[in-house]
């Protein structure tokens, strides 16, 4: 029979284990999945996405698919690149791409404490110059990829903007691009510093009676 000492450690010892098991897990993220509309019929051409706080060093996974129309109704369709997958009028073919106000019409824009991106590069390996260039792109990369090194964002409402690229949203179609989303702080290397301090950490919390601390976004 146990004592009253042993079990105390043998709980102790458990929520000491799911503590660190939480806290090595926190590369783990759910996936969001929400539409961009390309035009003002249906709805505002940008979508907000609340993360709650977020550092420089989060990784951001998008997969976008799709296609907004910039001149009507199945007109000079885009991927995510702002490469034209459906052919326009006169000068806008299939695999071709044109900028405008430093973004290729088209593209995916993402937006972050006033700061405007293009998410994905209008090149070669994201369909330029394709006869078949594709309809579907992803990417995986830290916030700092588009942003540079800003440190950390502590407002629980930190807002990231998407949006799809164009000077004039009235004469666009129906359309837009349905995105696939996650974010998470990266994965602690077992072998790293910022491991040994995250088992402290746990162990600290365990003994003080605090729940891990684990954020998903």
């Amino acid at each position: 029979m146990l004592n009253h000492h042993t079990a105390h450690r043998k709980i102790t010892s458990a929520l000491f284990l799911t503590a660190v098991a939480a806290m090595l897990n926190i590369g783990i993220a759910t996936a969001d999945t929400f539409g961009v509309p390309g035009d003002p019929t249906n709805g505002p051409p940008g979508t907000n996405l609340v993360t709650g706080p977020i550092s420089s060093t989060d990784i951001l996974s998008l997969t976008v698919s799709g296609s907004p129309f910039l001149q009507g109704t199945g007109s000079y369709g885009t991927n995510a690149a702002g490469v034209v997958t459906t052919a326009g009028g006169p000068g806008y073919p299939v695999g071709s791409a044109l900028a405008a106000g430093g973004f290729d019409y088209g593209a995916l824009l993402i937006t972050l404490n006033g700061v405007t991106k293009q998410v994905f590069a209008t090149d070669a390996a994201n369909g330029l110059g394709s006869p078949t260039p594709y309809s579907e792109l992803s990417i995986t990369d830290p916030l700092s990829f588009w942003f540079g090194n800003f440190g950390t964002f502590s407002n629980p409402m930190t807002t990231i903007n998407f949006k799809v690229w164009d000077t004039d949203y009235t004469n666009n179609g129906p359309g837009g691009f349905t995105v696939v989303e996650s974010i998470a702080a990266p994965e602690i290397d077992p072998t790293s510093a910022a491991c040994a301090l995250t088992l402290l950490l746990g162990a600290l919390a365990v003994l003080s009676g605090a729940a891990p601390n684990r954020r998903f976004v």
